[in-house]
């Protein structure tokens, strides 16, 4: 039963991102930037949504709303954490780490030749 709401779920989603988008390129390029983000985070939602469990309490509470993605962005848009931002940070330290040591990899092959 669950997994069938979760399909329902998702395929509401879906169907909302669709019509976010095809409105979208409607627009000037200027308010196409404008929702860069906005895109890009119901996006996310969108694929959580795809692999993640819900109870079924939770499942029919979503599937109710008239516009559940949209009602999931505004209350992303609410929360306090900065996780997104610290995310971010950990991948440019993470990626410059990888870089670092790549080189240092590539100096110490130059030496040996």
């Amino acid at each position: 039963m669950n997994e069938k709401l979760m399909t329902a779920l998702y395929q509401k989603v879906s169907y909302e991102q669709c019509r976010f988008r095809d409105w979208l390129l409607t627009q000037s390029q200027e308010e196409v930037l404008n929702h860069a983000c906005e895109y890009s985070i119901r996006e996310n939602i969108v694929m959580e949504l795809e692999r993640m469990e819900l109870s079924e309490k939770q499942a029919q509470a979503l599937l109710k709303a008239p516009d559940t993605l949209a009602d999931i962005y505004k209350a992303w848009q609410k929360r306090d954490s900065c996780d997104h931002m610290e995310d971010v940070a950990n991948t440019i330290a993470n990626c410059a780490d990888e870089m670092l040591q790549a080189e240092q990899e590539r100096r110490k092959a130059d030496k040996e030749r």
